[in-house]
């Protein structure tokens, strides 16, 4: 089965209050792009939902696809309209890591491939033409138009959602994707896993469309181009993050971590010092922030995969 999919685009990260969330991972090293706002009244926050993204250059040879960390806030859960309260729902949980999100060629497509899967799938309107990010530097307005496509939580064994913008060169916008931490893009994403073998089928049959590449008999990628998922066992994970929590009171199968590739980690381990954010360090090009420090969110820093 075929979804349509061009890559794993990015990852939500749910969190509990925005401007927690913002200083804990500014103090990683992270610039944060300011809040969407309506380009009508831009000082008029938006209600019910609303995000933060950390930006990131483009996979090496890739200009076809985003590449950030979207910090996610369902701020009035119960005052939500219905129908976001629904497509929102994976987000009614702890903080951390709730959705994969994929670039899909033709929304209309990858939707139709979901219902004939057998999957119960939201497909958003439209979206409005007027929400966007003014760059205060220099006075211009980026505009951001983005339509989701989302299954209903639960149906695969680690969330994900289809999503098509119009505005793909807004998530390249130079200022935001330059970082202190020396951040060049995301890599991987990690997900525990109690039925590896189970969850490696149906993600890579089911949802990415191509063949898993086992690393071990306790981790496995499973992609559809560049950006994969990497599956792990309780065990694999305690082989490749000794010493770390990957959130033991959540229910598996559950996204846990994601991997960035730095150009230096020398210097992402002198910000992560002079802020006081814990850390552990695996060699010489591996440094891994601990789940507690980051919104339930386990950050690996790595200069190359």
């Amino acid at each position: 089965m075929t979804l349509g999919i061009v890559d794993i685009d990015h990852l939500m990260i749910r969190v509990g209050n925005l401007d927690n969330a913002v200083a804990r991972f500014r103090a990683l090293g992270f610039v944060v792009a300011p809040p969407r706002r309506s380009r009508h009244d831009p000082s008029v926050p938006l209600r019910a939902y609303d995000n933060r993204f950390i930006l990131f250059q483009p996979y090496p040879g890739r200009t076809d696809v985003a590449n950030f960390l979207a910090l996610a806030c369902l701020q009035d859960q119960f005052g939500a309209p219905w129908h976001l309260r629904k497509r929102m729902s994976f987000l009614w949980d702890t903080e951390g890591p709730r959705t994969i999100v994929c670039l899909a060629r033709d929304l209309e497509f990858t939707y139709e491939a979901m219902v004939r899967a057998g999957w119960e799938v939201d497909l958003a309107p439209p979206p409005p033409d007027d929400i966007g990010w003014l760059d205060e530097g220099s006075g211009q307005w980026i505009p951001l138009r983005n339509r989701p496509c989302t299954p209903t939580f639960r149906q695969v064994p680690f969330m994900f959602n289809a999503y098509h913008t119009d505005t793909l060169e807004s998530f390249h916008h130079e200022p935001w994707t330059h970082h202190p931490n020396s951040a060049r893009y995301l890599s991987l994403i990690t997900g525990v896993s109690d039925n590896i073998s189970r969850d490696a089928y149906i993600m890579s049959a089911q949802v990415f469309g191509s063949p898993p590449r086992w690393i071990s008999e306790d981790i496995v990628l499973v992609s559809c181009r560049d950006i994969a998922l990497r599956i792990v066992t309780r065990r694999g994970f305690e082989a490749l993050f000794p010493g770390l929590d990957f959130s033991s009171e959540r229910i598996l199968p559950a996204l846990c971590g994601v991997t960035i590739v730095v150009s230096e980690v020398t210097e992402v381990r002198s910000i992560l010092a002079t802020n006081g954010v814990p850390f552990v360090t695996f060699g010489d090009e591996r440094i891994v922030v601990p789940r507690s420090a980051a919104c339930n969110t386990l950050i690996e820093f790595i200069c190359s995969i």
